[in-house]
């Protein structure tokens, strides 16, 4: 419930920094088991430059053209998906979806050496990690449906 209360506060406080809706929270359990995305939204693969390797990721948007305020995910320790995927719950697309539906474009990519992306996790540094998070928000800011004022970061363990 802790937890719940805390991803409640922070969805709420990133509507407000982006001066959208109310972000609507579904039970996590409902949404954990098989997610459904906002109705017309948009989900597109996306490849993210960051030095000498690629992030693959999914860029979700609302529908309509923007500019839409943007937010990064950013997974914890580990080599992670880009669902943040563990014991078959995929919390990253959970909140992806939520924050979608609340009129947000929501990337979040494999980590390097995950799914898509190329590289190695076990050889990268925190230095490596951090540069992957700024390619990601400068993909972003270079989109025309994302307004480059409004790009935040949510993360949570090691990544927030």
């Amino acid at each position: 419930m802790r937890a719940a209360l805390l991803v409640a506060a922070l969805l709420t406080a990133a509507a407000v920094a982006a001066d959208a809706a109310p972000v609507v929270l579904h039970p996590v359990r409902t949404l954990a088991a098989g997610p459904a995305p906002p109705v017309d939204s948009r989900a597109d693969d996306v490849l993210v430059r960051s030095g000498d390797d690629v992030l693959a990721g999914t860029l979700t948007r609302p529908p309509g053209p923007g500019p839409f305020p943007a937010v990064v995910l950013i997974s914890g320790s580990g080599a992670q998906d880009r669902d943040d995927t563990v014991d078959g719950r995929r919390p990253f697309r959970v909140l992806a979806d939520a924050l979608t539906g609340a009129g947000f474009a929501v990337l979040r990519t494999d980590d390097r050496g995950v799914g898509g992306s190329a590289g190695s996790y076990a050889a990268s540094t925190y230095d490596d990690l951090t540069s992957d998070v700024l390619a990601q928000v400068s993909y972003l800011a270079t989109r025309p449906d994302v307004d480059p004022a409004r790009i935040g970061l949510l993360g949570h363990s090691e990544g927030g």
